[in-house]
């Protein structure tokens, strides 16, 4: 299947969705449609973040347990940034 038969195929489930009956006018319908399809995107977003964060976390802990890399909460050490005396300087 292509790229633009499935997306085809999905705009014709959406259109479904909100109007099954076909009992509102085509352009209400295409609209609502429009509507099901970002919640349906949205939806796949924050449930690709969670799992994303989730992954990470686990992650990070493994990382932790086996000494890979530097503590991400400590803070650097004033000389690593420059002189021990040195003030930031921001731009203007």
């Amino acid at each position: 299947m292509t790229a633009s038969a499935i997306l085809g195929a999905l705009a014709t489930r959406w259109a479904r969705e909100v109007d099954p009956d076909l009992i509102l006018d085509p352009a209400e319908r295409e609209r609502r449609a429009g509507f099901a399809r970002r919640a349906f995107y949205q939806e796949l977003a924050i449930r690709s973040a969670v799992a994303c964060r989730s992954r990470a976390n686990r992650n990070a802990g493994n990382a932790v347990a086996e000494g890979a890399g530097p503590d991400p909460t400590s803070a650097p050490a004033i000389e690593e940034a420059g002189a021990p005396d040195a003030q930031l300087q921001l731009p203007a």
